[in-house]
This record gives structure tokens, C-alpha cells and sequence, in this order.
């Protein structure tokens, strides 16, 4: 007895299986392309050698290959430059940011003190998440200075 569940996954399973499968088969036929592209081209440079074994089409062919492949390596340089400059650009802006949020963070510390050095039975601010949100979560009264009127001397 299997459940709806168990037959479901089972299915999902088997699907998986057959993809993987098929990837298999299409794996095996490249192989096997690439095998008789490269005994072909073999032949070509050994008939291209004169009976020497191929070893002047066999250079030939390895110098055309790497040059493909250089310039390949070079394109693909190429467009990695403009990456390299944007992660460049990023990781200066994320330090920045994190130098910023510690200097606000300094600051929002600076102004508790001196809050507290005004009026030291004002009560201390709530403690925010960052330095933008404790400025304006302080209190009202405190920043506009009525520690200094005569009932906050008393």
C-alpha cells in the first residue's frame, strides 16, 4: 500500500531518474562525437605529415587550437573588465557605508552623553537600530532645550 504522498515523490524520483538518463545518453553521443572528430582530424594530420606520423599536422592543428583558445581567454577578459570595476565600485561603497554607519553610530553615543551632561535626570533616549532613527526618536522637549528653563534647574 503506497500513499498518495509516497507515489507522488516516487514519481518526482523516476522523472529525475529518466532526465538524468537522457543527460547520460546525450553525454555518451558528444563523447563519442568528439572521439571521431579528433581520430578524423588525427588521420588528416598524419596524411598531412607525409607518413612522419603526423607530427607537423599534429603542431599545426595544436598551434591553430591554442590560438583559438587564446583569443577566446582574451574575450573573456575583455568582458570581465566591466565587472571588475562594478565589484570594485561595490566593495569601496559597502566599506563606506559600514564607515558611515559607525561614525553615526559614535554620534547617536555622543549625543546621549551630552543630553545627560545637560540634564542628568532626563531620561535617556530609546535605543535604536541605527543613528537616523535615534535622532529622531530622542525626546522633543529634551532637544529643544527645556533642561535649561527654571524648573529643569530645581
Amino acid at each position: 500500500v503506497t500513499l498518495p504522498r509516497e507515489s507522488t515523490v516516487m514519481e518526482a524520483c523516476f522523472a529525475r531518474a529518466d532526465d538524468a538518463d537522457k543527460k547520460i545518453a546525450t553525454i555518451q553521443a558528444t563523447v563519442v562525437e568528439i572521439t571521431d572528430l579528433m581520430s578524423k582530424t588525427a588521420l588528416k594530420a598524419g596524411a598531412a605529415g607525409g607518413g612522419k606520423g603526423g607530427g607537423e599536422g599534429l603542431q599545426k592543428f595544436q598551434k591553430d587550437m591554442l590560438e583559438q583558445l587564446r583569443v577566446l581567454r582574451s574575450t573573456i577578459e575583455e568582458e570581465r573588465g566591466p565587472m571588475a570595476a562594478l565589484q570594485k565600485e561595490r566593495d569601496e561603497a559597502v566599506a563606506e557605508r559600514a564607515l558611515l554607519q559607525e561614525q553615526g553610530d559614535k554620534q547617536a553615543i555622543r549625543i546621549v552623553h551630552l543630553l545627560r551632561a545637560i540634564d542628568p535626570n532626563a531620561a535617556p533616549p530609546p535605543v535604536a537600530a541605527s543613528s537616523s532613527q535615534a535622532a529622531a526618536a530622542a525626546d522633543a522637549s529634551i532637544r529643544k532645550g527645556s533642561c535649561l528653563t527654571p524648573s529643569g534647574f530645581i
